[in-house]
C-alpha cells in the first residue's frame, strides 16, 4: 500500500517503557513477575522476557516480546505470513523462534502506543516468540571452518524456503529489498561526507546498469531477506544453527539473499591473515557446496554486495538522525565505509578470482 513506505522525516519506532511491557505481557499472555532485557532492534522494539519463578508450563529460556514499528504494523498480513513461515521452518528441521498465542488464542494483537505522555498514539502490532539461546554470530570468533559451515546453512535454508509459497510475499515491497537499493538515493542527504555520497551513487549506477536488467533470469523463491550477523545464532554443538527475525522475508533471487549475507559477514573482525574477502570466500565455498552459483551470478556478486552495503550505510545514517539514542543503527557504519571503498576500488575481476581460488581449495579439502 502507498502509505506503507518509509519516507524522509517519518518516525516509525515504538515509544514505550518497561512498565508498559510488564502490563502488556501480563494482560495479553498471562505472564507475571517478569525480568525484562532490551534486545537489539532496528525499527522495532524487542525484549527478552523471563519469568522469575520457574513454571513447568513455560518455555525454559524465556520469550521475545516484539513491538513492531508503525510502518510494518500497517501490514498485518505479512506478519501473519512470518508466523506461518516460522512454523514451516520448525517442521522442516530448522531451529527458530516459535510464535506463542495470546490469551485470545491469536498470534498477534494491536496496541496503541505510547500509553502516556504528549506524543501521538500510534498502532503497533505486538507478538510473543520463544527465545532461542546461543551466541549471535557477531559474538563468535571467525574461522574458515565456521564460515564454510555458515555458507552451507544459508544454502540449505534457501533450498528449504523454495517449498514455501504465499501470495503476500510476492507482493511485499520494502526499501530493504535489494531490488530497492537505488531508492536509497532519496535518503543520501543523511550521509555527511560528500565522497561517500559520490561512492554510493557510483555503486547504485552500476547496480542499475548491470544487475537489475538480469534479475528476470535469476532463480528466485522465498528468502529470509536479512541474514546478518545479528540474525544467526551459534551453539557449541552445531555452530550456526538458529535463524532469527523473518521480518524482511519476501520473494527474491537467491543471488541477492547470498549477497546480503556476505555484506554483513565481511564486516566481522577476523584474525589475521583472514581478511574480509577471504571470509566471504569461505562462506561462498560452503554455499556452493550445497547450491552452486552460476558463473553469470558470480560475476555480479561484488556489485550486489556493494549495493547492499550502500543500502545499509545510507538507511542506517538516516535512521540514526531519527533515533540518535539507538546506537545499533550505526553497526554497519563502524567498518562499512572502509569496506565499501576497498571492495569497489579492487581491480575488475580480482575479488571473483580470489573467491574462485578459495572454492577450489575447499573442494580439495583445505578449509
Amino acid at each position: 500500500m502507498a502509505s506503507a513506505a518509509l519516507q524522509p522525516g517519518l518516525q516509525i519506532r515504538p515509544v514505550l517503557t518497561h512498565e508498559d511491557v510488564v502490563e502488556m505481557v501480563h494482560r495479553l499472555y498471562g505472564l507475571r513477575d517478569v525480568q525484562i532485557t532490551d534486545l537489539n532492534a532496528y525499527d522495532d522494539r524487542n525484549y527478552h522476557i523471563r519469568v522469575k519463578e520457574y513454571q513447568a508450563s513455560l518455555w525454559p529460556h524465556g520469550y521475545v516480546f516484539k513491538v513492531v514499528n508503525t510502518l510494518d504494523s500497517q501490514k498485518p498480513s505479512h506478519i501473519e505470513v512470518q508466523t506461518e513461515l516460522l512454523m514451516y521452518l520448525d517442521s522442516h528441521g530448522f531451529t527458530c523462534p516459535q510464535p506463542v498465542k495470546n490469551v485470545d488464542g491469536k498470534y498477534l494483537s494491536v496496541e496503541e502506543l505510547p500509553k502516556r505522555g504528549p506524543a501521538p498514539r500510534r498502532s503497533h502490532v505486538v507478538r510473543l516468540l520463544t527465545f532461542r539461546p546461543g551466541r549471535i554470530l557477531a559474538d563468535v570468533p571467525v574461522s574458515p571452518g565456521l564460515m564454510f559451515q555458515l555458507g552451507g546453512f544459508v544454502a540449505r535454508l534457501d533450498r528449504c524456503l523454495q517449498g514455501f509459497h504465499h501470495p503476500v510475499l510476492e507482493r511485499h515491497e520494502t526499501l530493504w529489498r535489494l531490488n530497492s537499493a537505488p531508492q536509497a538515493r532519496q535518503f543520501a542527504f543523511a550521509v555527511e561526507d560528500e565522497k561517500n555520497r559520490q561512492l554510493v551513487e557510483q555503486v547504485l549506477d552500476e547496480f542499475e546498469r548491470n544487475v537489475l536488467p538480469n534479475y528476470g533470469a535469476m532463480e528466485k523463491g522465498t528468502v529470509h531477506g536479512d541474514l546478518n550477523e545479528q540474525n544467526l545464532v551459534c551453539t557449541e554443538e552445531e555452530g550456526v544453527s538458529v535463524v532469527l527475525d523473518l521480518g524482511d522475508c519476501h520473494v527474491s533471487s537467491y543471488l541477492f539473499e547470498l549477497a546480503v549475507c556476505l555484506c554483513y559477514i565481511m564486516l566481522l573482525r577476523a584474525p589475521p591473515p583472514l581478511g574480509p574477502v577471504d571470509v566471504a570466500g569461505h562462506v561462498l565455498a560452503g554455499y556452493c557446496a550445497v547450491r552452486p552459483l552460476p558463473d553469470a551470478e558470480m560475476r555480479m556478486l561484488k556489485t550486489c554486495v556493494c549495493a547492499r552495503l550502500c543500502q545499509s550505510l545510507v538507511l542506517g545514517a538516516y535512521s540514526f538522525l531519527q533515533a540518535p539514542d539507538n546506537a545499533y543503527l550505526l553497526t554497519t557504519a563502524r567498518r562499512g565505509w572502509g569496506l565499501l571503498r576497498d571492495l569497489w576500488g579492487a581491480p575488475p575481476g580480482e575479488l571473483e578470482a580470489r573467491w574462485k581460488d578459495i572454492l577450489a581449495s575447499c573442494r580439495g579439502g583445505a578449509v
